[in-house]
């Protein structure tokens, strides 16, 4: 706790340096453009990887980053959503998933319904994405890599299913997809549902921990979309944005 009490002294000590932008964030309000789905894994903090000020992003996190299909009785990450569309109007929606996942890693081994009832029913949302990498033919020792990847896609269509996003889709898609970047190298990786790459900038690194990119084309009612650029310059064009949108 001591350390938490020591880094607010330390914000506030540096809070002079944006001082007008806190000012205007308190006085007009937040309009982020971009919802940003993510995991809670302490090693992907959004505004990090994406090098964002406050007020670029709306973010909620859980483990595996995952999205509930609507009706499932899972409610937090529905309202997420409905706030995002329907009150802050954002204009696009990233998930972000990433290796090394201890969620995806918990569908190997299947955690107590006595003892973790609620990570165990959690991790559930996301158990298609492995049986489908498992059916796949590939070897074992890519099935976490793949299953990471199936598991982005599988949100994604769980997120197609709530109203505002669909609606929105009949007019304005507020642009879906996956997005994410390594840290310490800010380059990632685009790979289409079958997983197959669309070109990388600079390798992901040769460690156990690295983000995966993912985009994919949404969808109107009855017609196809062009595929748009899932997150631009809200953040005043710094390098790491840029080379996340050379990936994209």
């Amino acid at each position: 706790m001591q350390d938490i009490m020591e880094g607010v002294r330390r914000f506030q000590d540096r809070r002079e340096q944006n001082l007008e932008l806190y000012r205007r964030l308190a006085d007009e309000g937040q309009a982020p453009k971009v919802l940003f789905i993510g995991c809670s894994d302490s090693r992907v903090p959004p505004e990090v990887i994406v090098d964002a000020q406050p007020g670029v992003l709306f973010v909620t996190r859980n483990i595996a980053n995952i999205v509930p299909p609507y009706g499932s009785g899972e409610v937090a990450v529905g309202a997420v959503v409905e706030y995002a569309v329907r009150h802050l109007h954002i204009q696009k929606i990233v998930i972000c998933g990433h290796t090394d996942c201890g969620g995806i890693k918990a569908l190997d081994a299947q955690p107590s319904w006595d003892r973790e009832p609620h990570i165990a029913r959690w991790i559930e949302h996301a158990r298609p994405a492995k049986t489908k990498v498992q059916a796949s033919g590939l070897p074992a020792d890519e099935w976490h890599l793949a299953t990471v990847r199936e598991n982005v896609l599988l949100q994604l269509d769980h997120l197609r299913s709530y109203d505002p996003v669909r609606e929105a889709g009949t007019g304005g898609d507020p642009g879906v997809g996956g997005v994410g970047v390594p840290p310490g190298h800010g380059h990632g990786r685009g790979i289409r549902p079958a997983g197959r790459c669309l070109g990388a900038a600079d390798p992901l690194g040769s460690g156990p921990f690295r983000l995966v990119l993912e985009r994919r084309q949404p969808h109107r009612i009855g017609q196809h979309q062009q595929s748009r650029q899932l997150v631009d310059d809200h953040t005043g064009g710094r390098p790491t944005m840029r080379a996340m949108m050379r990936c994209l």
